[in-house]
């Protein structure tokens, strides 16, 4: 039975790689097969290794399979799946080939300093991740430099020695086997799990505890994370419904604004300046789905639908708006790199085509620049003139939320300047995207306006004049838009005359 559930959770687990990331990762059903394969050699399944030449072998390939998965597993690799096969299986290796022998791996992993740290192992793992938390909310960003990573770590073995000790060791030696001692322990987790409970409520209910932090400071970071009315209510609008209207009502349409969040946090600033020159303007934003006809978003699964979305749009536009100049509007950088940018937590981007899963040969660039390729030649041969505005600087810090840490541990202001994008990281980011603009550029005449140009001098701004352009580590707030929108709407005025 033990095999049987252990082979349905890997078969499960290789199914949802793509299509569900998260829940892989953290649900008991697609990692049940990790402590399976422990089981099974517990239970004898697999007869023990015989003969020292064979176990040392066994051994030692474990331990190649586990440094070699280290070496090879990294924040691009779709995890567990496939690639939690061969760790897993280097270690049930070392383990089956060690039942009656003691083997090469063995005899490594007996040294008192290693065994030291697995009698600690356990009390070190809960211990290590509030420390790195802890660092990382005083330090504003989730990278850690060496020295603190260091000082973590010794921070961390301490702890953990100290729990083992002291918690760990007196609990597991104590007499808890009387009905009486059974009954303390479950009083004392459930009131501790209870009282977490009521404090995390408390929290939430309190929006994260927000009187802690000035009132003249608070009311900077609720303005720059309001998404606004027009936001919330075109980002979640189907194709099916109404178009989301920009601008003069009364104008027949003249553009139409096409991308993804970063999309949406522009609305209304294109609103805005719309109503101002008495133009019209239709928005199909749609959350992580960049205006890339053909291709979806793996990571996402198929139920986030971004490639029906973006067909549907297309055919709107050669249907509803044959003259209206198309605006795309994307995180350019994050769809061709896949990879989020430095700090940045998530899963990364994983683009294939539509009904297709990723080819180790296609790498997202390679998709993007054949979708926007033909996209530009689709738009450009029936009469649209297309814009596209280039990434906005990914901060891989949520500003908003920094400035707030800042003040409330009493740092200075060069505590966040410090954490700006570089115009150099910018060009290194979006290194694979500028040469797929610059070819849509040059063969099909599509305008491409530079965010660089606007917000990065030696360093990327995040505020100006004491209000944060951003309301998180990518997307701008409405501050932010207004001011960018401004200055590229002349430039495509004059590019439209």
């Amino acid at each position: 039975m033990i095999g049987v559930i252990s082979v349905a959770s890997l078969a499960l687990s290789i199914a949802v790689t793509y299509s569900h990331p998260t829940a892989n990762f953290y649900l008991l059903p697609t990692r049940a097969w990790e402590l399976g394969l422990g089981a099974l050699i517990a239970l004898g399944a697999v007869p023990a290794a015989k003969g020292a030449t064979f176990g040392n072998a066994a051994s030692l390939g474990g331990l190649v399979l586990i440094f070699v998965s280290v070496g090879m597993i990294d924040e691009t690799t779709p995890f567990p799946g496939l690639a939690a096969v061969p760790p897993c299986l280097g270690a049930a290796a070392i383990i089956w080939s060690g039942q009656l022998q003691v083997t090469t791996a063995g005899k490594v992993l007996s040294n008192p300093v290693l065994v030291w740290f697995g009698l600690i192992s356990y009390s070190l793992y809960l211990w290590h991740w509030p420390v790195l938390a802890a660092a990382r909310l005083i330090g504003g960003s989730p990278t850690i430099d060496m020295n603190t990573a260091l000082l973590c770590m010794a921070l961390s073995v301490l702890l953990g020695w100290l729990s083992w000790r002291f918690v760990e060791r007196p609990f597991r030696r104590a007499r808890n086997d009387s009905p009486a001692a059974r009954r303390r322990v479950f009083l004392a987790a459930a009131t501790a799990t209870g009282s977490l409970i009521l404090v995390s409520g408390a929290v939430m209910l309190s929006d994260g505890a927000s009187g802690r932090i000035p009132a003249e400071m608070n009311a900077v970071l609720r303005e720059a994370s309001d998404r606004g009315a027009l936001e919330r209510k075109c980002m979640s609008r189907g194709i099916g419904e109404l178009p989301c209207k920009l601008g003069s009502a009364s104008e027949p349409v003249s553009y139409v604004i096409w991308g993804d969040s970063h999309a949406g946090a522009m609305l209304s600033a294109f609103d805005n300046a719309l109503s101002e020159s008495g133009e019209s303007a239709v928005a199909f934003a749609k959350s992580a789905c960049p205006p890339l006809p053909g291709l979806w978003r793996v990571d996402l699964g198929k139920r986030h639908n971004c490639d029906g979305h973006n067909a549907d749009v297309l055919r709107l536009i050669d249907r509803e708006y044959p003259s209206a100049t198309v605006v795309l509007v994307a995180r350019w950088a994050l769809a061709t790199q896949s990879a989020r940018a430095a700090g940045e937590a998530g899963e990364a981007a994983v683009l294939a085509r539509s009904g297709q899963r990723p080819h180790a040969n296609e790498s997202n660039a390679i998709l993007v620049s054949e979708s926007l390729t033909r996209l530009a030649s689709h738009l450009r041969s029936r009469g649209h003139q297309v814009v596209i505005l280039t990434s906005i600087p990914e901060q891989g810090t949520n500003f908003p939320k920094l400035i707030a840490r800042s003040e409330l541990l009493g740092q200075s202001g060069e505590h966040f300047i410090q954490r700006r994008t570089s115009r150099e990281t910018y060009d290194q980011r979006n290194s694979k995207i500028t040469p797929i603009f610059r070819n849509v550029s040059a063969r099909y005449g599509v305008q491409v306006l530079s965010v660089r140009d606007q917000m990065c001098a030696d360093v990327c701004m995040t505020e100006l004049g004491g209000k944060l352009l951003y309301r998180d580590d990518d997307h701008l707030s409405a501050f932010g838009a207004h001011w960018l929108v401004e200055r590229i709407m002349p430039v495509m005025h004059q590019r439209q005359r």
